[in-house]
């Protein structure tokens, strides 16, 4: 397996691809059991040494929102993690998901499979861009065995991981950590309104997204149901001032999966 990045350093805020290729340098087939988006290397790791910001503390439902929003984000430790979407997932908005079915291709000796993935500039899905400092990104390949030696008895265990050293550099204005675009929020009483009528978590989940393209943070809260809606507070992203409240029918083939 070697994984190419196309530019190292990589720019905060600005694209970057990579290309990964697996080749079957054996004498016998190789068998790779994936899902229904059949990823072949999925590429990501943290930041090593630097973590965003938390903000400042909170209380009542305002806590319980902000506590909810970090950890559905994974960043409730402050950790900075970049991820590399697949090359068809990369005009999806937000997360993509996949069917959960077990579908088996070989892949014959001397074979390759070759696949595309970009990193937006941004940390995680939509989290803003991350700051300066050193990634240890990891490609993994998931799941296969020699068909000459045969299934093997637990093959989430057959991984091969490649560690690909990179490094940010952030020459982008200053932009709000999520955890303090969250606490300017909240300082919007509309959409604290918002949330002390929610239990939250129950047909309801977090919104927190950076736009590039504007400088604007979206924070909310999705409502479920046949006619999901949105409750929105946007967020300057320099200086943290709220700039609107929109509150909205949410369209998943538009605005994605939060």
């Amino acid at each position: 397996m070697t994984i190419e990045l196309e530019r190292n350093p990589m720019s905060a805020g600005e694209p970057t691809w990579a290309t990964a290729t697996v080749t079957n340098v054996g004498a016998d087939d190789v068998a790779w059991l994936h899902d229904g988006c059949a990823v072949a290397v999925y590429l990501w790791g943290p930041m090593q040494g630097t973590t965003w910001r938390p903000g400042r503390p909170q209380v009542g439902i305002a806590a319980n929102y902000k506590s909810a929003a970090l950890k559905q984000l994974g960043i409730e430790d402050g950790a900075v993690v970049v991820r590399f979407t697949p090359e068809r997932f990369v005009k999806k908005k937000g997360s993509y998901g996949c069917a959960d079915i077990g579908i088996t291709e070989m892949l014959a000796p001397g074979g390759s499979i070759v696949e595309r993935a970009r990193w937006s500039g941004v940390a995680g899905l939509l989290l803003g861009p991350p700051p300066t400092g050193f990634i240890e990104l990891t490609g993994s390949f998931r799941y296969f065995w020699r068909e000459a030696k045969g299934e093997p008895p637990d093959v989430t265990k057959a991984v091969l991981d490649a560690p690909v050293p990179a490094w940010i550099e952030n020459d982008v204005a200053a932009v709000l950590h999520p955890a303090e675009a969250i606490d300017a929020a909240l300082l919007d009483g509309r959409f604290v309104d918002v949330l002390d009528r929610r239990d939250l978590g129950n047909a309801n989940e977090p919104i927190v997204r950076f736009d590039p393209a504007t400088g604007m943070w979206q924070i909310g809260l999705l409502d479920h149901g046949q006619q999901p809606r949105a409750h929105i507070v946007l967020v300057d992203g320099a200086s943290g001032r709220q700039l609107g409240f929109a509150d909205r029918p949410w369209t998943f083939e538009v605005d994605g999966f939060p």
